[in-house]
């Protein structure tokens, strides 16, 4: 037998208001490994029950969520609602485990919510005869059902460890350091996320609990550990480590992926009577609801209790929410967002009485920090400042993207990395229009400059718009101002030297310049009058061409030009008159090479 040090751990809360009591043991137990005098519990009934998407005013006005007591208070259904995930986020696929008293396995708000690797550490079986493990449990992942209450994270997988010490439930339920350290770490080899201790005492941590402890944070776990309820300044006795609580206070590898958890009083709205303060450890220490809240109990029913116990529990299960909704993010940066999204009470900032203030799941929802765009290969290749930021696009694709949604819903980075959707339609940068040749052309005193310069070799076609605005044909006429008035569309072509003219064009595309029309070929055929060597992208537009004959049959096209086109469909009537239709204005550039 392994003589331990005297422990007086116990756990840190009782059914109801009251408290319980310090019981002191002096213990000499064994220290077993899983597989030595461990009972691994394997639950093989059931399907896990339980929903989420629906909208936040339906859970709010659930009776399961109003139930527990403390979950409205700290906006847990934020997660719930879903965000991009059109199931809401619930805990699902995160595990956590719990270092108490066992667990009433039987309950039905547990059904399909316990590990197969849930055992107890000290022999026996894992029934919980203390009952608190099992009240800590059902405030991290109590089915949501349709009775009762559910768990802040009601998907979330329990890893249920019974540590208590051999026949001192339901007394007390001590625990001894060395089977803490074994349970600690048994649950680093079942790959538990958060770990949470909702137990504390008097006396010094023994160096295998610290190293343990030590070990789980290096390896990437969360640690969440009650405050305990003495009403003291630190989560300590003076001068004596003794909670788990108390060491993020002075072990620099549990400062980032450790929470102190303090309780908080929902309806006094301060922080629980008995809640030891932040005392040391206020960097890292948050308060959540820990006064009448309602849970599990053994025997299938339910009980209302109090204690930092259950404020640890809330937070550990609020940090699972939190990994489902980015699993990217370490233990660190979700505890980081937690302290930093928290309400602050007190004095303002961090202060010795409520740390960093009360969690706040609605905040630490939101985008925290420096927001960038990822501008790289991957979100990892960093950004740029949104309000930095504008989406300059060629001439290809005029007013469409403003027409459409597609921008509405794009993706920006917060300090954490993590992503959220942002509209970015105001930042897109109109693309230039392009010169207005046909306006230029138009203008009265533009065409006496025009006119003036014709030769027996330039060529003027207009078209002008008739009553009903349907284009009429081409007219092959000089242009007069009558025509200016009604002109849709204009050509002019230029010879500037032997077999070498000059096109400009307004109001057309470049259909007519390249492509088969461009080559000589008519238009039509069975492609209903669309130029078939042409994309057809444009019906409208601008363009200049510059054509030369190479040798005999053998003509060079060169283009630049703006096109554009209204894109549109009509859908049937079946379904609903619904018209889309957008703008698309290409900056486009042609070679074309003709010859027999």
């Amino acid at each position: 037998m392994t003589s331990n040090p005297v422990v007086q751990l116990r756990r840190l809360a009782k059914a109801t208001t009251a408290l319980a009591g310090t019981l002191a043991l002096t213990a000499c137990l064994g220290s077993p490994g899983p597989n030595a005098s461990t009972q691994i519990f394997i639950r093989g009934d059931g399907v896990r029950s339980g929903d989420g998407g629906l909208p936040i005013g339906v859970y709010e006005s659930d009776p399961e969520y109003q139930a527990m007591g403390g979950l409205s208070q700290v906006g847990a259904s934020t997660y719930y609602n879903g965000g991009s995930n059109p199931n809401g986020y619930t805990g699902a696929g995160v595990t956590v485990a719990v270092f108490d008293s066992g667990i009433d396995f039987d309950h039905p708000e547990f059904i399909g919510a316990l590990s197969p690797a849930s055992s107890s550490l000290v022999g026996g079986t894992i029934d919980d005869i203390g009952r608190h493990g099992t009240w800590v449990a059902g405030v991290i992942g109590a089915n949501r059902n349709g009775v009762g209450m559910h768990g802040i994270a009601f998907n979330s997988t329990i890893l249920a460890l019974r540590t208590d010490a051999p026949g001192s439930c339901p007394a007390g339920c001590l625990y001894s350091y060395d089977t803490l350290a074994t349970a600690t770490d048994y649950a680093m080899t079942q790959n538990a996320d958060i770990l949470n201790y909702s137990l504390g005492g008097f006396d010094p941590i023994s160096a295998s609990f610290r190293t343990a402890l030590i070990n789980a944070a290096n390896g990437g776990a969360l640690l969440v550990a009650a405050a305990g309820n003495e009403y003291d300044d630190d989560p300590i006795r003076a001068a004596n480590p003794i909670n788990p609580a108390a060491l993020v206070a002075t072990e620099t590898a549990l400062q980032g992926p450790m929470i102190a958890a303090g309780a908080w009083d929902v309806g006094t709205g301060n922080i629980a009577s008995f809640s030891n303060r932040a005392g040391t450890a206020a960097d890292y220490y948050l308060l959540a609801p820990g006064v009448n809240i309602v849970t599990t109990d053994v025997g299938g029913g339910y009980a209302t209790v109090s204690g930092t116990s259950f404020a640890a529990p809330m937070i550990a299960g609020a940090a699972a929410l939190l990994q489902e909704r980015f699993p990217a993010l370490t233990a660190t940066q979700i505890v980081d967002i937690l302290l930093v999204s928290a309400t602050d009470l007190g004095a303002p900032g961090t202060d010795p009485i409520y740390g960093r203030g009360l969690m706040n799941l609605s905040a630490a929802a939101a985008p925290l920090g420096t927001v960038t765009i990822p501008t790289g290969a991957t979100v990892d290749d960093g950004g740029v400042d949104p309000d930095d930021t504008a989406l300059g696009l060629s001439a290809a694709f005029g007013d469409a993207l403003t027409r459409t949604s597609v921008l509405a819903s794009a993706m920006f980075l917060d300090g954490y990395g993590r992503d959220f959707p942002i509209d970015l339609t105001a930042s897109i940068a109109a693309p230039s229009a392009g010169p207005d040749l046909l306006g230029y052309l138009a203008a009265e005193d533009g065409i006496d400059r025009f006119q003036a310069s014709l030769t027996p070799h330039t060529q003027i076609r207009v078209q002008a718009a008739e009553d009903d605005g349907m284009p009429a044909p081409w007219l092959g006429a000089a242009l007069d101002d009558e025509d200016a008035d009604d002109a849709t569309s204009f050509s002019l072509r230029q010879r500037i030297a032997k077999g070498a003219e000059l096109t400009l064009a307004q109001g057309q595309g470049a259909g007519g310049q390249f492509g088969l029309s461009g080559a000589g070929a008519p238009i039509g055929g069975m492609l209903g009058g669309v130029d078939a060597g042409f994309i057809g992208m444009a019906d409208s537009g601008g363009n200049a061409t510059l054509s030369g004959q190479l040798a005999d049959g053998v003509t060079l096209r060169l283009g630049v030009g703006i096109s554009e086109a209204t894109l549109g469909r009509q859908v049937e009537q079946s379904v609903g008159p619904v018209v889309e239709d957008a703008r698309l204005r290409a900056s486009v550039q042609w070679i074309q090479l003709d010859g027999p």
